[in-house]
């Protein structure tokens, strides 16, 4: 039933995967969505997928990829292929896709890994560069794409007190409660487990507040 209500959004917006596309897929601040949900309906769109759902599901899926691939062609229809291609480098949608294409890429790596994740922000311009101050005002308005585990993990390293320091200078707790302080620190990454870690964010909360 939940996938013959979304269907309707294509059924009667055939520009519904394209739109969507440009207005999320490729803006740096919003997730994938049309990427995402064409996924789903790749996966739904197998016959095997009615074992676990429902008969209806695959065909109705499949039409959703069909009403996408055809919106594609007929856009292409209308357009000029050696003016395309002459300019394709130069389409500044194309550059947003790139650019938080490069982003998610080296959002991964600093998930996976900070020491080799920060370089390789700093490197393709998305931190300005590798000083504590301008790590910590990336980290802190930018951890919607980065696991907030990894900065907690991350903020507490003995080694990275002045980092530490610096994003939770980038708060403003005036007129707030201890208990409220503390519940908008933690929106932007988790607190670790061990007590020692704890500790050095406590003390930095401290002088902040």
């Amino acid at each position: 039933l939940l996938i013959e209500q979304i269907s309707l959004l294509w059924t009667r917006f055939p520009s519904f995967f394209t739109s969507t596309f440009i207005e999320f897929d490729c803006n740096l601040e919003r997730a994938d969505i049309s990427i995402n949900f064409l996924s789903a309906l790749k996966t739904l769109a197998l016959p095997e997928s009615a074992l676990s759902t429902a008969d209806s599901v695959p065909p109705i899926c499949l039409e959703g990829l069909v009403s996408f691939i055809d919106d594609v062609h007929e856009h292409l229809q209308a357009i000029d292929r050696k003016e395309f291609l002459s300019r394709k480098g130069d389409i500044s949608l194309l550059k947003q896709r790139e650019r938080k294409t490069e982003f998610i890429r080296c959002s991964k790596a600093f998930n996976e890994k900070p020491k080799k994740g920060i370089p390789l922000l700093v490197e393709k311009g998305f931190i300005e560069s590798n000083t504590e101050a301008d790590i910590a005002k990336f980290l802190f308005e930018n951890n919607s794409r980065m696991n907030k585990k990894t900065i907690g993990l991350l903020l507490c390293d003995p080694e990275k007190i002045e980092l530490l320091r610096s994003f939770i200078g980038l708060f403003d707790f005036k007129g707030l409660r201890v208990d409220e302080a503390i519940r908008i620190l933690l929106t932007k990454f988790r607190l670790p487990g061990e007590s020692q870690q704890i500790e050095r964010i406590i003390e930095a909360f401290s002088s902040r507040y």
